[in-house]
């Protein structure tokens, strides 16, 4: 197994995978699904499943902001990426406080375009990640107006069909290593923090905080549980208009996956 990367988002692996310069990667459910409803070459192969406690999203604003709540976000900016992780928190933020979606004005920026943006006062808040949370927190003493997520969010481990279908064993091989991995680094959170600073370049305080705001990691085959809580999802990004058409999740499965669920 070799090593490719790292990206800086779900978007820019996606345009790896597609573009034949990656495998597997690791990626969120939502931005998974929206590639998948746009047509690419893509299937599921391993799920990480949600974490209710973790820290690791959040809705940040300017440290001298006047907003504190969700409620506040009425008639304001808020930089999300577009049919990412960003759009599908603050829209289920939203859902959540019974906010109509069209109070709050989306502004889809990536991560790099968003972080200056809200430290220039070009939008007034930002949905976003880690280790983007940390990095604005610690270094542009930015602050959280959200803590957990309100719903269940996986990680997806995303497969481009070729390799998939080409070489499933060696598919197969490369997921449960994975899934090792994940377990080796939960046991080694000083080895994990060093590893997030050597690849994203990032301070090692920034990487101690998002190594523990994201919490334990694991990475798994599908069961029918996790099966019908992405179909939740994708359905309701498909009635929310975040997709063009519906993503049947269990048709989106890679082979190997498929062969896995119980």
């Amino acid at each position: 197994m070799e090593w490719s990367g790292p990206f800086d988002r779900c978007a820019t692996l996606l345009q790896a995978l597609n573009g034949n310069r990656a495998d597997i990667g690791g990626c969120g459910d939502i931005p998974s699904i929206s590639g998948i409803a746009a047509g690419q070459p893509l299937c599921i192969g391993a799920v990480q499943p949600p974490k209710p406690d973790s820290l690791g999203n959040a809705i940040l604003v300017r440290g001298d902001s006047s907003i504190r709540k969700a409620t506040d976000l009425i008639g304001k900016k808020v930089a999300v990426n577009q049919g990412g992780a960003g759009e599908y928190l603050l829209l289920k933020v939203l859902e959540k406080e019974n906010i109509p979606k069209e109070k709050v004005q989306r502004v889809y920026l990536s991560p790099n375009d968003a972080a200056p943006a809200l430290y220039q006062n070009s939008v007034d808040a930002w949905a976003v990640w880690e280790p983007y949370i940390s990095i604005a927190e610690l270094e542009h003493r930015a602050r959280r107006i959200t803590t957990t997520h309100p719903a269940p969010t996986y990680g997806i481990m995303v497969v481009r069909r070729g390799a998939a279908t080409e070489n499933p064993q060696g598919v197969k091989a490369a997921l449960v290593a994975l899934g090792k991995n994940a377990e080796w680094l939960n046991q080694n959170p000083s080895s994990a923090a060093e590893f997030m600073v050597k690849e994203l370049k990032v301070s090692s305080t920034v990487a101690k905080q998002a190594t523990k705001n994201r919490g334990p990691e694991s990475v798994t085959f599908p069961n029918s549980e996790d099966i019908a809580n992405l179909q939740k999802t994708a359905d309701w990004m498909l009635e929310q208009k975040i997709i063009p058409q519906r993503v049947d999740i269990a048709a989106a499965l890679c082979p190997t996956a498929k062969l896995s669920v119980k």
